[in-house]
């Protein structure tokens, strides 16, 4: 999910939120910045890479139905991330882009390419 969080640990109530609202199907959780594109899993792992801790933004939740018929419980627990920038620290955590990168060609580096 994106947000554009609006106060400290407004990611951590849209997670368990979700949750409540879809108690089937909603086996991982991420929420993100909208800086990040939802659609693109690699844009998605980027934020958690570079925004979120694992022993602090990460909630697990054990035993946890997430598929009504699974007798075996496979498919049990939840995973929720929040990784969206720090509150009061967002500009350390802005999206660098690397200057002139859109410009260049691989052709003009590489031959045949």
């Amino acid at each position: 999910m994106q947000i554009e969080p609006q106060f400290e640990g407004h990611a951590r109530q849209v997670l368990l939120a979700t949750i409540g609202a879809e108690p089937i199907w909603a086996k991982q959780i991420t929420v993100v910045d909208t800086d990040v594109d939802i659609y693109d899993m690699d844009d998605v792992q980027w934020a958690i890479l570079t925004r979120s801790r694992p022993d602090k933004d990460t909630i697990v939740i054990p035993e946890t139905p997430c598929f009504y018929r699974d007798e075996a419980k496979d498919h049990w627990g939840r995973m929720l991330v929040d990784a969206t920038r720090p509150r009061g620290r967002e500009a350390e955590f802005e999206r660098r882009r690397l200057r002139m990168a859109g410009d260049m060609r691989l052709s003009d580096w590489i031959d045949g390419a």
